[in-house]
């Protein structure tokens, strides 16, 4: 520990693991209550998430279709860092409490999805094609159960693929 950071009460120490534990559990905080704002209504919560998945299937589209490992990897790589920045935006949403539990449960699907797209690019970068190809069927699965679920909830823009 430098000279400085001895005489300083540990409690006041900035990297000390009481303040990071500290700032830590008040970021969380901070983020679980969404800066304290009200639901949406369920017409808001529509346009609102409708808007950043429009946004998003525009850039998506935009990437093209991919027909080498490498421009795959491109793709994919580009795709996941749209979606991660899409789904952190939906997220940021509060809806309704009658859309609440359907809401997170597209959200929950969206994040399972993302998370197997990661495991696929993965494997591309690999070269395990093999395990690219079986871990993109599961994606494209859950994600087919994701767009079916916001379409269901009104989400007609979040229920179209990109």
């Amino acid at each position: 520990m430098p000279e400085r950071d001895r005489h300083r009460p540990e409690s006041t120490n900035l990297r000390s693991p009481a303040f990071l534990g500290a700032t830590a559990a008040l970021a969380a905080l901070v983020v679980g209550c969404g800066g304290g704002s009200s639901a949406l209504t369920h017409a808001q919560l529509v346009s609102k998430a409708n808007a950043i998945c429009s946004a998003k299937n525009t850039q998506v589209a935009a990437l093209g279709r991919a027909t080498t490992v490498p421009q795959l990897q491109r793709v994919l790589s580009r795709g996941i860092s749209i979606a991660e920045q899409a789904d952190a935006k939906l997220r940021a949403l509060k809806p309704p409490a009658s859309d609440a539990a359907a809401f997170q449960a597209t959200l929950a699907l969206d994040a399972q999805t993302l998370a197997l797209d990661r495991q696929a690019l993965q494997a591309a970068s690999s070269g395990n094609l093999a395990k690219f190809r079986q871990l993109i069927v599961q994606a494209t699965s859950l994600s087919s159960q994701a767009r079916t679920k916001a379409a269901q909830l009104g989400l007609s823009t979040c229920g179209q693929t990109g």
